[in-house]
């Protein structure tokens, strides 16, 4: 009896796997911002890769963000600045339905994470006495939270 995969797995392609890498090493300084990046011939032999998958992941990373092709003058990393702006113009043409699914998704993670590393020690320190407005640490109890008329109510304290 044949049954197909369960999980259906991704092909990435070596352009995919060089972006990767490149942005890895973004992020971890080896190249900072401003500075060139190597050129086609040198990536070509750090990586083991042809040419076209060098521009491929090139174009892929600039698209993105992370890099400034300058014809003639050569490829440089992106200032942080730029990946603010991507994010911020990408969050401006979202669907807010997605973006809802993405927060749900988020919320549902950080709770069951908090959950998962809560000790007793600070189950007790954050409870807070009925009479008393502020608890023996000096926090607050939570006021009702307030509603955003763009999203629906996540919780029954969150009235219109």
């Amino acid at each position: 009896m044949k049954s197909g995969p369960q999980t259906p797995l991704r092909k990435h392609s070596l352009a995919d796997t060089l972006a990767q890498r490149l942005q890895r090493r973004i992020a971890a300084g080896k190249f900072r911002t401003g500075e060139r990046l190597p050129t086609e011939s040198e990536l070509m032999r750090m990586f083991g890769v042809g040419r076209s998958t060098v521009r491929e992941a090139v174009r892929m990373l600039s698209d993105r963000g992370f890099l400034n092709v300058r014809q003639g003058a050569g490829t440089f990393v992106a200032a942080p600045a730029a990946f603010d702006a991507l994010v911020e113009q990408r969050l401006r043409r979202a669907d807010i339905r997605e973006l809802d699914e993405v927060r749900k998704i988020l919320e549902a993670a950080i709770v069951e994470r908090a959950t998962a590393r809560r000790t007793p020690h600070a189950a007790r320190r954050r409870t807070w006495s009925g009479s008393n407005p502020c608890s023996p640490n000096g926090a607050r109890p939570p006021k009702r939270a307030t509603w955003n008329g763009a999203l629906p109510p996540t919780s029954p304290s969150m009235q219109p």
